[in-house]
């Protein structure tokens, strides 16, 4: 019998600041940005063969037709922009043999989309338009696919669609902006995985399709390296998968100092698409690795109508691991862990609200229970599980809402039993100001979670000062207009096997808010997922779906 943990990975191998700035601000930093690295173009229909491109000359004269071609004529810190198209054969592949070359800490090598949605006047409403597909890659991933040990650092990748597995190995520095995976692989595969590298930074990117993982933080080589990556507004849909072995949409398996912040794991709602699945582990899981402190945090984070627990942790070990400021909505199951967990909010935890369940969840029916060790459990609530208790025995904590539940183990000296929807509880993302629960946690805190900040300076990696520092209001959601286009644009067939609806939950093209006018959104959906509608302020103006223009950073790629 395979051991657990070759189950779940089979024998495969500071501060963000925005303000406004002066023009004369603007053009120095441009400038200084444009001194510093050359341009590279590519195009399909390009006919250059040689030398660095002109910048703003999108002539076929002054574009490369391939990345490989662009790549070598590239120099470390080069920008090489890609123009709208679909790129395949070996030639348009991000691999082992066709790397980039390596920048700095202070200029990247960057390769990026020529148009990118919500960037520079592009529509937001669309998908992304360079796509780097599957065709021709004989290990069968897509245009991003080093499945060997890499030496590649300081590379940046922004506004790219990979249709297929995307996979680095070994890379160092390497930050992955607003792109798009859609796995295309059964068995034991990711859609999108960083395997063995650090100091990786994956940002505003979607991954769906296949895959028994969309999002895979993996040490292959199971020595507690510090791999200190970090996952920052990222979404997962589990669509499909066929695979015997573990599932997870958020899966950090030996990872030593990882944090996933404003992460989101959404509408995996048909597990009928699920097939010979043995074991649901949850939308995010820290897998095996039980070490004494591996450094692992989940943050502001939530996991709305999907058909798998909320998290799972195995970690045995005294600390370095913990749950905070986590919504697990419309979900069959919370979280089972040997964590450190605060400001949780769990609510209408039922396995019954989906059809064609058939799999093995690790845990069902349960708001949050004990996987070993002695967990903490602080300033949260469990509302409406009829079907199984709230928490587990070994647990310690305190300031608790239970509501709804049955079968508790152990009563803390602080609990609230009131329904917290009259207390407080209108949106699983806050706790209203001025309601009994805004100030009945421990020290005069909130009972429940806050998923009301942007957390962490973009690109910053793990370890520098504002890695998860607040930065300001997080809703309406950043991106939301291009991620909902983004999703709703899956292919309803990928490898031969029919996929569900990709217009679904948050990217339906029909569904109505609340309010019974407004197309919904991923920020309505969320806010409105406990049956109240939005602020009507929220979307007082336009939605507000773009990054502001200038970003200040301390350890910028840009």
């Amino acid at each position: 019998m395979k051991s657990r943990s070759e189950r779940l990975f089979g024998h495969s191998s500071n501060f963000r600041r925005f303000f406004v700035v002066s023009l004369i601000s603007v053009a120095l930093f441009a400038s200084g940005t444009a001194a510093l690295a050359a341009d590279v173009y590519v195009s399909l229909t390009g006919t250059r063969t040689s030398g660095k491109s002109t910048a703003g000359d999108w002539t076929n004269a002054n574009c490369y037709n391939n990345i490989r071609a662009a790549m070598t004529a590239a120099s470390a810190s080069d920008t090489i922009t890609i123009n709208d198209g679909t790129y395949t054969g070996s030639s348009n592949l991000i691999d082992q043999n066709n790397l980039p070359k390596s920048g700095t800490s202070s200029a990247y090598t960057i390769i990026k989309a020529r148009n990118i949605p919500c960037q520079n006047g592009a529509a937001c409403g669309q998908p992304l338009k360079v796509i780097l597909d599957s065709q021709g890659n004989p290990t069968g991933g897509a245009g991003l696919y080093t499945n060997n040990p890499v030496n590649s650092s300081y590379v940046k990748i922004q506004g790219i669609f990979f249709k297929g597995i995307a996979m680095i190995w070994g890379t160092s520095h390497w930050y992955i902006k607003q792109c798009a995976v859609q796995g295309d692989q059964d068995g034991n595969n990711a859609a999108f995985t960083a395997m063995t590298t650090t100091y990786t930074v994956v940002e505003d990117t979607v991954s769906y399709g296949k895959g028994r993982y969309k999002f895979l933080f993996y040490d292959q080589t199971r020595s507690g390296t510090n791999t200190n990556s970090v996952c920052r507004r990222c979404i997962a849909r589990m669509d499909y998968m066929d695979d015997t072995n573990p599932v997870a949409d958020f899966s950090l398996y030996y990872q030593h100092n990882m944090a996933l912040l404003n992460c989101i794991s959404i509408d995996g709602n048909l597990p009928s698409y699920w097939h010979n699945v043995t074991e649901l582990d949850g939308s995010f899981q820290q897998a095996v690795d039980q070490s004494s402190n591996i450094g692992y945090s989940i943050k502001g984070s939530i996991a709305i109508n999907n058909a798998m627990p909320v998290g799972f942790s195995e970690h045995g070990g005294a600390g370095g691991i913990s749950f905070a400021d986590v919504a697990g909505i419309n979900v069959p199951a919370g979280i089972y862990a040997n964590a450190a967990s605060q400001r949780l909010t769990m609510a209408n935890v039922n396995s019954h609200l989906f059809s064609g369940w058939f799999a093995n969840p690790i845990i069902m029916d349960v708001g949050v229970t004990q996987y070993n060790g002695s967990p903490t459990l602080n300033n949260s609530l469990v509302v409406n599980v009829p079907y199984g208790k709230a928490v587990g025995s070994g647990f310690s904590g305190d300031y608790l809402n239970y509501f709804g539940t049955t079968g508790t183990s152990w009563t803390p000296t602080h609990v609230i039993t009131t329904d917290p929807r009259t207390n407080g509880l209108l949106y699983p993302i806050r706790i209203e100001a001025g309601s009994t629960l805004k100030t009945a946690g421990s020290g005069g805190g909130q009972i429940g979670a806050d998923i009301t900040q942007i957390l962490g300076v973009d690109g910053a990696e793990y370890g520098s000062a504002n890695v998860d520092t607040p930065q300001g209001n997080l809703w309406p959601w950043p991106l939301e207009n291009w991620i909902k286009a983004q999703m709703a644009s899956m292919d309803t067939t990928i490898s031969g096997s029919a996929m569900p609806s990709p217009t679904r939950g948050f990217a339906s093209s029909t569904a109505k808010r609340l309010d019974g006018v407004n197309p919904v959104t991923l920020t309505s959906y969320i806010w409105e997922s406990l049956g109240n509608p939005i602020p009507a302020s929220l979307y007082s103006t336009a939605p507000a779906v773009s990054s502001p223009t200038v970003t200040v950073k301390s350890t910028s790629p840009l």
